[in-house]
């Protein structure tokens, strides 16, 4: 699969590059138990408080820089893009490009319906989409929605669907509302979204030194709403001896680039291979991710894949995304340990990311 992927260790070119995933800030008014963003239920002080500005969108997004861009998809690791002033603007310019697709996540929870009809009418073409994140209904979706406001996101999903608005409904299924998958499909199809899903989260598992750790919401107790992690853990407890060395030994295959050539762009205008990697200098999965990161910086320096300060050129032709992270892969030697356990979590034989066909549902309304 990799030499398919890769004809040689070069991970990106920027002129094949279709796709963009954009974490357009940190900023978010909700406290989500499991996000990223949040520890003991406050703004994580680690992150820092930034968003990307228009002026940054002109500089690092253009057909310069990305002559063939078909997609970019607002899905952050941290944030919620309509916490942002420039994102609107940003959205805006985006438009102009010419793009085949725009994708937005979204909580909802947030702006008044003028500003909604007016996304409405910039995400105007056949493929441009809004996921609004709806873990519910009006009794259960602020359980893990923490701040939500329930009457504010039906107002803004009406209005955003009335002005044209293509919008689909994932919901994450836990414990105190997974009796209310039928009632949530129903109401979304009333209310004119054209999808629904259902995503069984695996975030009830983190693993550190390969062990599981504490939950933070209660787990659905029907077996089809679970995430597949843990059971995929269990099988790789038996096989290996420690974390180390099924990062080690188990075999690559990079989901991100699966579905064609794309890369992941934070808030701080740092370009990564995808949205896993993307959070390793930020919140790091395990002691071996920290160290990877801190060689990283030691090595090119903090910045080192920042398109504010470097040209795309410079950066895809850093050794790391040029040479090393690919042939961390193919070539692992066990003594440098330059293997990264996110791609060993996510695209190893574990498949921690609760995006998985594993663990999604489609269904057209």
């Amino acid at each position: 699969m990799l030499k398919d992927l890769f004809k040689d260790y070069r991970y990106a070119d920027a002129k094949k590059v279709e796709y963009l995933q954009v974490d357009h800030t940190t900023f978010c008014n909700l406290l989500c138990p499991q996000c990223g963003r949040v520890y003991n239920g406050k703004f994580d002080s680690v992150l820092p408080r930034k968003e990307l500005s228009l002026d940054d969108y002109k500089k690092i997004i253009n057909r310069d820089n990305f002559p063939n861009l078909k997609r970019v998809f607002f899905c952050g690791n941290f944030g919620d893009a309509i916490a942002s002033d420039t994102f609107l603007p940003a959205l805006k310019y985006l438009k102009t490009l010419g793009l085949e697709r725009i994708d937005l996540v979204t909580s909802g929870s947030m702006r008044d319906a003028d500003w909604w009809r007016e996304v409405a009418k910039v995400l105007n073409g056949k493929k441009d989409l809004v996921v609004f994140s709806i873990d519910g209904l009006e009794d259960t979706n602020h359980i893990y929605r923490v701040n939500s406001n329930w009457k504010t996101i039906m107002r803004n999903v009406t209005a955003f669907i009335e002005t044209g608005g293509r919008a689909r409904w994932d919901m994450l299924v836990f414990k105190h509302n997974e009796h209310q998958v039928e009632d949530v499909r129903k109401l979304a199809k009333e209310m004119g979204f054209i999808r629904f899903s259902v995503k069984r989260t695996n975030r009830f598992v983190e693993i550190k030194d390969f062990e599981e750790l504490k939950e933070k919401v209660e787990k659905p107790k029907e077996e089809k709403n679970k995430g597949s992690v843990v059971k995929e853990l269990e099988k790789v407890k038996e096989t290996y001896k420690d974390w180390n060395e099924y990062v080690d030994k188990t075999s690559i295959n990079c989901k991100f680039k699966a579905h064609g050539d794309g890369l992941f762009l934070d808030f701080e205008g740092k370009l990564w291979p995808c949205t896993w990697l993307a959070g390793i200098g930020y919140k790091p999965l395990d002691k071996r991710t920290e160290q990877m990161h801190k060689n990283l910086v030691t090595e090119y320096g903090e910045y080192f894949n920042c398109l504010k300060s470097k040209s795309l050129k410079e950066v895809l032709n850093n050794k790391w995304f040029k040479k090393e992270l690919v042939k961390s892969w193919r070539d692992f030697d066990h003594i440098d340990k330059k293997k990264s356990s996110v791609c060993a979590m996510n695209c190893g034989e574990i498949s921690y990311t609760s995006s998985s066909e594993k663990n999604r549902s489609f269904e057209e309304l």
